[in-house]
């Protein structure tokens, strides 16, 4: 195995960003919107899921039947490693699986990032944020909202995984992931702009999928509630150091 790096300047951390971008115009929210719209867009085009699906070096061979059938499997593995489920979170995984064998829509699986949210994006000043290591990042929100913000990277993929679309647009709307923002993206940016960067990435996008984003976002908040789950039994567990 191998893993590939590239420095990037810009900013992660959530609430630094929600300070810096307050006062972003609309013009400039909406163009930042389309960018993160339209990235996602790439990430879920059938011509990557065709890249990976043949490329026996990927991982991501066992393309899954439709995209709904991937998210819930990949959420069952994850509930399943739950040693100790409180009944409330066992209730709700019924809820969701149950919920979801009724989905007629029923379109192709796609590579879901799992995580994209705020905190695993990161933002720059400059449309290239690849920059020399010895080049240091923003040091404060004045210094970072001091040009247009572009995104610069997306990161932590260990979550990536075959899935429906909306699974990444709920996570990235839910409510737990705004970090205190008002907005719906991303805490900070705005719903229209981004669909329609995304749009124009992803073919046969429209409002039938819309409809389901309540669905994806309480989808989100069982996911984010079993790894915390995970991470309190691993805490509580004393074998492994806990972070």
């Amino acid at each position: 195995q191998a893993s590939f790096f590239r420095w990037c300047n810009g900013l992660t951390d959530p609430r630094t960003i929600l300070k810096s971008y307050a006062g972003l115009l609309p013009e400039q929210s909406s163009n930042l919107a389309m960018q993160l719209g339209a990235t996602l867009g790439v990430v879920h085009s059938e011509s990557l899921a065709q890249g990976l699906e043949s490329d026996a070096q990927s991982g991501f061979t066992c393309r899954p039947a439709d995209g709904v059938s991937g998210s819930i499997c990949t959420l069952e593995e994850s509930f399943r490693q739950v040693k100790a489920p409180p009944s409330y979170l066992v209730f709700a995984m019924n809820c969701i699986c149950d919920e979801a064998k009724n989905f007629n829509n029923r379109r192709p699986a796609v590579l879901c990032h799992n995580d994209f949210r705020l905190g695993n994006l990161m933002f720059s000043s400059s449309p290239d944020a690849t920059a020399d290591i010895s080049q240091e990042p923003p040091s404060s929100y004045d210094d970072a909202r001091s040009g247009e913000p572009y995104l610069a990277a997306i990161l932590d993929w260990e979550f990536a995984q075959w899935g429906d679309p909306m699974a990444d647009l709920g996570w990235l709307t839910a409510t737990c992931w705004r970090f205190g923002g008002s907005q719906p993206v991303a805490g900070f940016l705005p719903l229209e702009p981004f669909l329609a960067g995304y749009r124009l990435k992803v073919a046969g996008f429209d409002d039938a999928w819309l409809s389901e984003l309540s669905f994806w976002q309480r989808f989100a908040h069982l996911r984010w509630a079993i790894i915390a789950c995970q991470q309190g039994e691993r805490a509580l567990s004393t074998r492994e150091e806990t972070l």
